[in-house]
């Protein structure tokens, strides 16, 4: 995956490449079973700032990479675009691949995973092969899909 910054601070912008991606808090898509992988993407978001808009590169020696946006208004329900409504635990919101989603889920039952998730945030497949997102303070846009995390929650 690329990923392009741009600034002005607080204002991020990511290009991301791949198929299919979870959108939704990132805890959500990693198995209790394997705390290892959820573990390196939080020491790496509190070594850097949890702040930051980000890539973190090649979770669990992977290959993959995953996009996270923190939220402008910490945990909570926040509101789609779409009319979905994603929650968040970690304080954060981002796009974590389907490849790597299978990768850390290696044995379990596809349908299974996908029908937790599907629940918790949504799936994005992009036909581009390349999504724009970005993070104007607080205002998350991933791909077509707009998520305001600066105000009241459950919009």
């Amino acid at each position: 995956m690329t990923a392009t910054i741009t600034t002005p601070k607080k204002h991020y912008s990511f290009r991301m490449r791949g198929w299919r991606f979870f959108l939704g808090d990132p805890c959500y898509a990693f198995p209790v079973d394997r705390p290892e992988l959820w573990s390196e993407i939080c020491d790496h978001l509190i070594f850097t700032g949890t702040d930051k808009s980000q890539v973190i590169p090649n979770v669990g020696g992977s290959g993959y990479s995953i996009l996270v946006f923190p939220t402008g208004n910490g945990d909570g329900v926040y509101r789609g675009s779409n009319g979905r409504n994603y929650g968040v635990d970690s304080g954060t919101l981002g796009l974590v691949p389907w490849e790597l989603i299978m990768y850390s889920h290696l044995g379990k039952d596809t349908a299974v995973v996908m029908e937790k998730l599907i629940r918790l945030g949504s799936f994005i497949d992009v036909e581009t092969d390349e999504i724009l997102c970005m993070n104007n303070a607080g205002n998350l846009k991933f791909g077509n899909i707009t998520i305001d995390t600066r105000g009241n929650q459950r919009r």
